[in-house]
């Protein structure tokens, strides 16, 4: 073997250990990262979803239903997202007609 060709496999050896610790590092950087955003993702779905935020949300949607009984255009963005709200219901929220999936598949069973 000629020193030329010897002092290329030592460089590709090297290169090869070197690319490999990288590849070692980087998945662990990137497990990290996706341990992290899974964090963020439960503790902004607990926020959103949580039984406070269901019960603002149940309030929120009460006020817009009282305030749909003057309003033909609020009425009607309720109709275009599932929820009916009967002419002269002003007290109270008619259950919901939402037939949407989104979001059951999260989080909800905790």
């Amino acid at each position: 073997m000629r020193t030329s060709q010897f002092t290329w496999l030592v460089v590709l050896a090297g290169a090869s250990v070197v690319f490999a610790f990288a590849i070692v590092v980087l998945s662990a950087v990137n497990d990290k990262t996706q341990q992290n955003l899974q964090a963020q993702q439960a503790a902004i779905n607990n926020g959103v979803l949580g039984p406070q935020g269901q019960q603002i949300s149940a309030a929120i949607l009460q006020d817009m239903a009282n305030a749909s009984a003057n309003d033909r255009d609020l009425r009607m963005l309720l109709k275009r997202y599932g929820y009916t709200v009967q002419a002269g219901a002003s007290n109270s929220v008619p259950p919901s007609a939402n037939t949407t999936t989104k979001g059951n598949n999260e989080v909800g069973n905790e």
